[in-house]
């Protein structure tokens, strides 16, 4: 996987993006690195451009469930409760999905004009929301698996993610590491090799490799600091 992102701000609000996307014109994404109501990221949305869009904020349950949305269906009140992953090929339609410590995977099919966004904790990855998404993608929008470009965001990585024995027997032997006494759990390595079970190209995943356990002066972590309501917002839209 390549290492590959960029910081930027507007106005007061910072965050990240992959320069690897940033050459599609059609798309806007990020990872907003502090806590956002819905208000607000409408407001930072407006800034950037993107202030007439409707915005997926999915009510997230550590599932494999996605919430698909296309072209061919017409507008509606859309529910969000109970899903981890959104996917549309709607222009105007920015995805969301809050992450501290979970991994963000941002999908995109350049051909199709596809994007999704999942949200991926260990319960998630052991029921396979990655693989899930490449197979929704496929499946609702046409998409070929080779096409996909996938981002895995910060996350907390194998350096700071100490796991139980009970739960380190769920996961591939390769996703752990054993060092005094410890058992830690490589969530980014788990769903990269989902991905490419299902079809994506390993030249086509790209990784931004920063452990939001140990970057404390950029990302909310939930293991470092127990907070339940300090989430950032991953997000992405078809201009």
């Amino acid at each position: 996987m390549k290492e590959i992102t960029r910081f930027h701000q507007i106005d007061k609000t910072a965050f990240l993006s992959f320069p690897v996307l940033e050459k599609y014109n059609f798309l806007f994404h990020g990872l907003l690195l502090k806590t956002i109501s819905n208000k607000d990221l409408k407001r930072f949305l407006k800034r950037a451009e993107l202030g007439d869009s409707s915005v997926l904020v999915p009510r997230q349950i550590h599932s494999r469930k996605i919430l698909t949305t296309n072209k061919k269906e017409k507008r509606r009140k859309i529910e969000t409760s109970g899903y981890d992953g959104v996917l549309t090929d709607v222009t105007g339609i920015v995805l969301t999905v809050k992450v501290a410590d979970c991994l963000p995977i941002f999908l995109v099919d350049p051909v199709r004009k596809v994007i999704g966004l999942f949200h991926a904790g260990w319960r998630g990855t052991l029921m396979g929301i990655a693989r899930e998404g490449v197979r929704k993608a496929s499946q609702v929008f046409g998409s070929d698996p080779e096409n996909l470009i996938l981002i895995l965001g910060p996350a907390i990585r194998s350096c700071c993610y100490e796991i139980s024995e009970s739960l380190a027997i769920l996961f591939p032997r390769d996703c752990l590491s054993f060092t005094n006494q410890k058992i830690k759990l490589d969530l980014v390595k788990a769903n990269l090799e989902q991905l490419l079970r299902s079809g994506v190209k390993r030249k086509k995943i790209f990784s931004s490799n920063l452990c939001t356990f140990c970057h404390k002066e950029l990302f909310y972590s939930f293991r470092r600091d127990k907070v339940e309501n300090k989430r950032m917002t991953a997000f992405i839209g078809i201009k």
